[in-house]
């Protein structure tokens, strides 16, 4: 899977491994919001794909993609930041990125199907593990 982060500053970073309708939305308190689009390998949306949001004071947000593969929540605290995808036929990525107080993280996936680690794809990758930290300024 490939993950895109962007913040409302424009910096763009693109992690690699395996992996038009209203976002689904969901809500916990604090200043920071998570935003993004899951794709396939193709470019088509993964609508139903089951994404997990963490926040630095410990909370957690379960969420599905709308159906043109869009989700987004709002109200985390700022700081670190995880999005993890984990859903069968597809290899698990988290991608975590520090988000300041106020300020939106915009996240694309594009997945890969497969029975073993993604191939990697694209010309500009970085090769995230579970300690990896994407800074956001």
């Amino acid at each position: 899977m490939i993950a895109r982060i962007v913040t409302s500053a424009s910096v763009v970073l693109f992690a690699s491994t395996a992996g038009a309708a209203s976002p689904v939305l969901a809500q916990s308190d604090g200043s920071t919001a998570v935003r993004g689009l899951v794709l396939d390998a193709n470019g088509a949306p993964l609508g139903d794909f089951p994404l997990v949001v963490s926040d630095p004071n410990g909370r957690s947000v379960q969420l599905r993609t709308s159906r043109d593969g869009r989700f987004q929540t709002i109200g985390l605290g700022a700081g670190v930041v995880a999005v993890s995808a984990d859903a069968q036929g597809y290899a698990p990525l988290t991608v975590r990125c520090r988000i300041p107080s106020g300020q939106t993280a915009f996240v694309e996936l594009l997945g890969t199907r497969a029975l073993r680690p993604a191939q990697f794809a694209g010309h500009c990758r970085i090769e995230p593990s579970t300690s990896d930290l994407y800074i956001i300024d």
